[in-house]
């Protein structure tokens, strides 16, 4: 009788972490390996989500007031001034494609809405990684997000968003 109480534990305990608890008002499954920190004050709340290796990450930010604003537009003052910065670092970090993204449709279970995606090409480092940035809300609120790092990070990242709901 001890021994399948232990049993039990033990199995409980581990099918319980393989869906960690994720603190702050988003319900979610982090990629494999990925650790996830959240900060919130004052109904504004910000997620990191960094991959194993450290070298990929996802940036998931409450954006007060989202539910009205023009999705489009503020994705256009986002990339626009990603664009200028990485312009002027493009010596250090490499060549970015394409300078004006198309903005598409993005869908998912609870949250909708629009994003766009760079290329960042480095010669020197030997390397491509991406960077999307997505505005998607719920009709009550909106998040960004900003996802960096390579294919299989980024289509990781996409299935977190497309299961993304409120708790």
């Amino acid at each position: 009788m001890k021994l399948s109480y232990s049993v039990f534990s033990l199995l409980f305990f581990f099918l319980s972490s393989l869906h960690a608890k994720v603190e702050g008002p988003l319900d979610f499954t982090p990629p494999e390996g990925a650790s996830v920190s959240f900060h919130g004050v004052g109904g504004i709340g910000m997620y990191s989500i960094d991959s194993a290796d450290l070298g990929q990450t996802m940036m998931l930010t409450k954006i007060p007031g989202g539910a009205a604003m023009d999705q489009e537009t503020l994705l256009k003052t986002m990339t626009d001034a990603f664009v200028t910065q990485m312009k002027v670092q493009e010596k250090l970090v490499g060549k970015l494609t394409p300078e004006n993204p198309n903005v598409e449709d993005f869908k998912g279970g609870s949250f909708s809405g629009k994003f766009v995606r760079f290329t960042l090409t480095s010669e020197t480092r030997s390397s491509v990684n991406f960077t999307t940035f997505y505005l998607l809300s719920d009709g009550e609120d909106t998040w960004n997000a900003t996802v960096t790092g390579d294919e299989g990070w980024v289509a990781e990242c996409d299935k977190l968003l497309a299961s993304l709901k409120k708790k």
